[in-house]
This record gives C-alpha cells, sequence and structure tokens, in this order.
C-alpha cells in the first residue's frame, strides 16, 4: 500500500468515526419530546453529513467490500456507543477536550493526504482539501489548548 493510500485511507476512517460519535453525541443530547426546532438539527446532519459520508465509506473502491462494510459498522457501534456513553467508557471520551484533540488529529490525517497528493500530483482540489483541514484542525487545537 502507498503512502498516499495509506494516509487517505486513515483520514477517511477517522472522519468517519468522529461523524458517527458525532451522530451519537446529538442523540444522546437530544432530550425527549423534543421540540422540532430541536430535531432540525439532527435531521439535519443525518441528511447532509452522515449519510453522504456512509455512501463514500460504501462507494470507497480501493477498500474490498468486506472492508468497506466493516468500517461503516464501526461508525455504526461508535454511534450507537456514543449515544448510549456506557460507564465502561471512560468519561474523558466524552468531554470536549478529548473530541477537541481528536478532531485535530482527524483533520492532520486529511491535511497530510490533501498536501501529499498535491505536491506529487499537483492537484488543486487535494490542496484546497488539506488547507481547509489545517485551519479547522488548528483551529480545533487552538480551542483545546485555550480551554
Amino acid at each position: 500500500m502507498s503512502f498516499n493510500r495509506l494516509v487517505l485511507t486513515i483520514a477517511i476512517g477517522s472522519v468517519y468515526l468522529g461523524f458517527s460519535v458525532t451522530l451519537g453525541l446529538l442523540l444522546h443530547d437530544r432530550k425527549s419530546g423534543a421540540r422540532p426546532s430541536q430535531v432540525l438539527p439532527l435531521l439535519a446532519f443525518v441528511l447532509f453529513v452522515y449519510l453522504p459520508a456512509t455512501a463514500m465509506v460504501l462507494s470507497f473502491s480501493h477498500w474490498s467490500l468486506a472492508g468497506r462494510l466493516a468500517a461503516a459498522g464501526l461508525g455504526w457501534l461508535a454511534g450507537v456507543l456514543s449515544a448510549a456513553q456506557p460507564a465502561w467508557i471512560p468519561a474523558l471520551v466524552w468531554q470536549r477536550g478529548f473530541q477537541r484533540a481528536y478532531l485535530a488529529l482527524a483533520m492532520a490525517s486529511v491535511t497530510v493526504w490533501g498536501l501529499s497528493t498535491w505536491a506529487v500530483f499537483s492537484s488543486g482540489a487535494a490542496m484546497l482539501i488539506g488547507l481547509a483541514a489545517l485551519t479547522a484542525g488548528s483551529s480545533s487545537a487552538r480551542s483545546m489548548l485555550a480551554a
């Protein structure tokens, strides 16, 4: 496996895992009997972020069918666990500082992929993705360090 493909695999996996956990956290925070205004952000996240990300993972041709199904299944499991927040998972995982650190690391992997792809293949789109991820990761890291 080439460096570029390895970093892309890590980037896609870490971002998808993050989206799955975010969905679980949104479900965890949703109160029973919520008003429609409280349900709309959850619905928007599912329709515009989670379902497209799941479709991307399931259609990622560099992975075998079993690998794609395993990645989607692990994402689903992460979402269920974050919605349930069982006692055997350390409380640290549900704190904002940990979540910001995870986002910074996930965005670092996307940055490495984007900028290395740009350097090798002169892909403007990869460069823009890498710079956007660098911005998001830097912001998350700055917020984490300031807290």
